[in-house]
């Protein structure tokens, strides 16, 4: 049988790979999962225990986060991922190394497997966003062997930056996968177990854009003012582990209403659960593009970290002003904004994309005339 790889750095990328990892035997594989810095990290939560008292094998571990919060530690990070994760490769070596979405651990590894000639795969490739985020993205693009593309906008981006056609797959998102299709708790569920409140919330998800360092105490602040002006429950997600993250953690623990709620993590099922039954979300997490068209919720993106992504109609795109912000808020909670919400279509993908990658990932000839890329122009 042969093995897959997968790269997990987050707890984001876990809603990517989880659906193909489920469905991989079916399709002749055996999968397991290089855990890495988020996920082994106690402050972002517990999903490494999640995932092995489901059954899934990690079978290797990295812990490259270098501390400090600074563009410097994440530079360094990704030299940290590089060597490791060949060490990794030389003692474990996949048919496959599957990597999924924008951060520093998937351009690390992307970096190894290339450069050791091993077949490696990139899901959400060719999408546009702002943020360090997607230029890796790109760059992974220029590195590995076969493109999985959430829809034809990222698909031709692809081949636009000189990928070989036969690369290119359109696959949809896989995350999609399981949120249409896999049970997740009900409201009463949420409530019974304190995770929300009986009435109305507001779900806030905001992540540090690297290159407004030295804005994202105010941009936070500003955003903390505006939506504490209203009456509803907030709940909080505080943010990844990019530079400027523990900034906005201090921030919204000081600054947040006695009886909001604050989240490090939460089981993926909880997020989407909650997601699900909120007023609308605000902030800047790509769950905002991905899943919430899907989950009918109205969508206030705020800044540069989306910026350019393919978005359906129930998003609405600001800045930092007080103004755009209360404005933003007003319109979400209006009859207006969820009628758009509940009749979009979700760009992303109809829940089928785990059977379209693995079955390329099984048919692909992973042969040296494979492995060896040309530019197309």
């Amino acid at each position: 049988m042969k093995k897959l790889l997968f790269v997990l750095g987050s707890r984001g990328e876990w809603g990517y790979i989880k659906p193909i990892i489920e469905k991989s035997r079916e399709y002749g594989f055996e999968s397991e999962i290089c855990a890495m810095n988020m996920v082994l990290l106690a402050r972002h939560g517990t999903l490494l225990e999640e995932i092995e008292s489901a059954g899934f094998k990690v079978s290797s571990r990295i812990l490259s986060a270098v501390s400090g919060d600074t563009h410097a530690g994440m530079a360094k990070s990704i030299g940290l991922i590089t060597q490791s994760f060949t060490d990794v490769l030389l003692s474990n070596r996949p048919d496959w190394v599957i990597l999924a979405g924008d951060r520093a651990e998937q351009l690390g590894a992307a970096i190894a497997s290339s450069f050791m000639y091993i077949p490696t795969a990139h899901i959400q490739a060719g999408e546009r966003s702002g943020n360090i985020d997607g230029v890796t993205r790109h760059v992974i693009t220029k590195l590995v062997h076969l493109h999985f593309a959430a829809n034809e906008d990222a698909a031709n981006r692809v081949l636009k930056m000189g990928e070989e056609s036969f690369r290119v797959m359109t696959s949809g998102a896989p995350q999609l996968d399981s949120l249409i299709k896999d049970p997740r708790p009900s409201r009463k569920d949420l409530i019974d177990r304190n995770l929300i409140l009986d009435e109305p919330y507001i779900l806030v998800c905001f992540h540090p854009v690297t290159e407004d360092y030295q804005n994202i105490a105010s941009q936070v602040q500003v955003l903390l003012e505006e939506i504490n002006k209203s009456p509803l429950q907030k709940i909080w997600i505080l943010p990844n582990n990019d530079a400027g993250g523990e900034k906005v953690r201090e921030t919204v623990v000081k600054g947040k209403k006695l009886l909001d709620k604050v989240y490090s993590n939460l089981a993926r099922e909880d997020y989407v659960a909650i997601m699900e039954n909120c007023e609308f979300l605000i902030g800047n997490s790509s769950s905002g593009i991905l899943e919430a068209p899907s989950l009918k919720i109205p969508v206030v993106n705020m800044g540069r970290r989306q910026a350019n992504r393919l978005c359906a109609e129930n998003v609405t795109h600001i800045g930092f002003s007080p103004r755009e912000i209360a404005a933003a808020i007003a319109f979400a909670m209006t009859p207006e904004a969820k009628a758009i919400a509940r009749n979009v279509e979700n760009p992303y993908g109809d829940g089928s994309a785990s059977n379209i990658i693995l079955q390329s990932l099984r048919d692909t000839d992973t042969s040296m005339d494979f492995l060896i890329k040309s530019i197309a122009y």
